[in-house]
């Protein structure tokens, strides 16, 4: 269709391809099979804490046991890919870690979603606690809390599972992270639309009186190239619109598209023509005449 010759639409399409292969690109990625599991550490905080300048004169007991501190660690973990987390898939189990100087006082699973999950934790070394090897389906979450004695804010994650590298440990008190796939998507799309916006705007009758007062930018005469220009090709509908639109900034183009060789096949479009009358007829002379502005 001629329509999409005109160069804004050629710019639309543009701008349409890009967002189409971004979002093939993302469906692709977004489909295949793949391994993820995530570690949201919700909070690692002193409930007591005893400075040693004041230890002499303050004690505080766990189970009878004079401490130095106490910490509770909240944990979410999730199934955070597209495909089942099998009990098969661990070579060695997520294992969580405080300093090797503390000591666990209690680990224990407070809650799953759904409630079915199968899972459980303990105690394999003093200051490490150790998850079972479950099952865990796409976005099933598993709440972990852990009493830390003595602790110096350390905690480490670490497992084996098959087809999974690393796993995501983060936090509610950083930005998240774990889907930049899904933050450059919004980034291509923001960009897309501003630059539609913006490209919309710039051939816009606002964008040339911006144009023309910041940069000394002329509309009529640009406006009458790109009507010589579809008038060579043979687009004589755009043709006839550009010069509707140079005619509204400056009418000495009207007399000048009059006898311009390129407009000889132009010239005998009945558009062309009842453009002209239009403006003949506001001046009873017969002379070309413009009495509104351009448009706003």
């Amino acid at each position: 269709m001629k329509l999409f010759r005109d160069p804004i639409w050629n710019f639309v399409a543009a701008v349409g391809a890009i967002a189409a292969l971004t979002f093939g690109y993302f469906y692709y990625t977004g489909s295949q099979q793949t391994k993820r599991l995530t570690v949201e550490i919700l909070t690692n905080s002193s409930l007591v804490s005893v400075r040693d300048d004041v230890a002499k004169d303050i004690k505080v007991l766990y189970k009878d046991i004079p401490v130095k501190r106490v910490s509770v660690i909240l944990l979410r973990l999730q199934n955070t890919g597209n495909s089942p987390i099998q009990e098969s898939d661990y070579s060695r189990p997520v294992v969580i870690s405080l300093s090797p100087s503390a000591e666990i006082g209690e680990a224990s699973i407070t809650e799953t979603k759904p409630k079915n999950v199968d899972i459980s934790i303990a105690k394999s070394t003093p200051y490490q606690a150790e998850l079972s090897k479950s099952l865990l389906n796409p976005n099933d979450q598993v709440l972990i809390k852990i009493l830390a004695i003595n602790n110096d804010d350390t905690l480490q994650i670490g497992g084996r599972i098959a087809g999974i590298s690393d796993i995501n440990v983060s936090s509610v008190l950083t930005p998240d992270n774990q889907n930049p796939n899904g933050n450059l998507a919004t980034w291509v799309l923001v960009l897309g639309i501003g630059s539609l916006i913006f490209a919309i705007f710039w051939t816009s009758d606002s964008g040339y009186r911006f144009r023309q007062a910041r940069f000394g930018f002329d509309p009529a005469a640009h406006l009458y190239a790109e009507a010589q220009r579809y008038a060579i090709i043979g687009e004589h509908v755009h043709a006839i619109d550009r010069l509707a639109r140079s005619f509204r900034w400056d009418k000495k183009y009207i007399e000048k598209a009059k006898s311009d060789f390129r407009f000889d096949q132009v010239r005998q479009s009945v558009r062309f023509k009842d453009l002209l009358d239009n403006y003949e007829q506001q001046d009873g002379s017969g002379t070309a005449k413009i009495d509104h502005q351009p448009e706003r």
